[in-house]
């Protein structure tokens, strides 16, 4: 199992039945600092929940420890997939950690280098037109016309 960067701080996840801001919040602090960055401003916060608001905007990403919907393959760490994108589809994964070191280790990926250099340096503006730019998304957010309204 790959050794990846823990989060500074752990923000308060949502109470069952409650707002989903704070689950979503905690997840892109965790992310953030997988991948570096462990001092993140809000603005690079939020373009991180945007992402999994454009993923998708219900409960279910979240369900399946997936708010980003990554395709990789994390065999013994999988619950199964909900579609046939990519070589495994986008998956459920058994525990949150799992969830979050399959998104780090999607995004280590070169095609997403652009991202994760934005994302560690908290410009979150050069992050969301690196991601429309990106093969992330088959149809790029629609290169924004389909993200979420900020």
């Amino acid at each position: 199992r790959p050794v990846l960067a823990q989060p500074a701080a752990l923000v308060a996840q949502a109470e069952p039945g409650g707002s989903a801001a704070p689950a979503r919040e905690a997840w892109a602090v965790d992310l953030l600092a997988r991948l570096g960055n462990t001092a993140p401003t809000s603005a690079t916060v939020a373009f991180v929940v945007s992402w999994t608001v454009a993923e998708d905007a219900g409960p279910g990403a979240f369900a399946r420890n997936n708010p980003h919907n990554t395709t990789l393959c994390l065999p013994g760490r999988m619950t199964g997939a909900i579609n046939g994108d990519g070589a495994c589809g986008v998956q459920g994964y058994a525990t949150r950690a799992d969830g979050l070191d399959a998104t780090a280790l999607t995004l280590a990926s070169p095609l997403y280098a652009e991202i994760v250099a934005a994302l560690q340096t908290n410009d979150p503006e050069r992050a969301k037109q690196a991601l429309w730019h990106s093969p992330w998304a088959e149809s790029h957010y629609g290169y924004g016309a389909a993200w979420p309204q900020e």
